[in-house]
């Protein structure tokens, strides 16, 4: 805003010690084309990383074992390193996951309970090149559910991360993760594979993304493919 008057300019020269050649720096042509060129690649950078396809197939290496089994315990350790530089891309892996149908029925509810945590756990939110991929995963899941079950493991375990990863290691690897806070009365696989369980978690998650695309701002098909 200085460079725009006169008295402007003289104000940030003085601030900055520079003499008339120095300032008229400013207004070189070639001066201005880098500064363009290099906001305007910064600009293709943030779009790419707000609504273009984000890698994760590195993380291959760390959450699937030789056998192909999935060490859930190791993606919900990562999952507690929360923010978008762990959290994001262990929920967006996770989501990719199920969406490939590479998934062993024993691992089917620590996969989804990885995506959820991961979404839940997010607060600020994920953009777009996370988001759609996270809602599809999120619309394999029947909504339109019931059973006879007064209640569910996951109702029971809490909000706070530790308590979730407690639940999720100690039903992988009981031995190793003896503590949890699910009652054993509701420890049982059928109510972890519960439908009614899976869609009341879906529609937490698909609430936080709606949550997600109002705190962004962005409009409906930044979210689409």
């Amino acid at each position: 805003m200085s460079m725009l008057t006169g008295a402007g300019r003289a104000a940030f020269a003085k601030d900055y010690g520079l003499d008339e050649e120095e300032l008229a720096a400013f207004d070189c042509d070639g001066f201005l084309a880098d500064l363009a060129d290099e906001a305007l690649g910064r600009m293709h950078e943030a779009h790419q990383e707000l609504f273009g396809t984000v890698d994760v197939s590195h993380l291959d290496a760390r959450f699937v074992r030789d056998d192909g089994r999935l060490d859930v315990v190791a993606m919900q350790k990562a999952i507690s390193r929360s923010w978008e530089d762990n959290t994001g891309p262990v929920a967006l892996w996770s989501a990719r996951r199920w969406l490939t149908g590479q998934v062993r029925d024993e691992e089917r509810i620590g996969l989804f309970l990885c995506l959820w945590t991961g979404i839940t756990q997010t607060y600020g939110g994920l953009p777009p090149s996370y988001a759609r991929d996270l809602a599809a995963a999120l619309a394999t899941v029947d909504l339109d559910v019931s059973c006879e079950h007064p209640q569910h493991p996951w109702s029971t375990v809490g909000d706070t991360a530790r308590s979730r990863y407690c639940a999720v290691a100690h039903l992988y690897a009981p031995d190793d993760h003896p503590d949890t806070p699910v009652p054993a009365e509701l420890s049982d696989r059928e109510l972890w594979e519960c439908p009614l369980q899976y869609a009341q978690l879906a529609r937490k998650a698909l609430e936080d993304l709606k949550g997600w695309r109002t705190m962004r701002g962005g409009d409906d098909e930044d979210w689409e493919d």
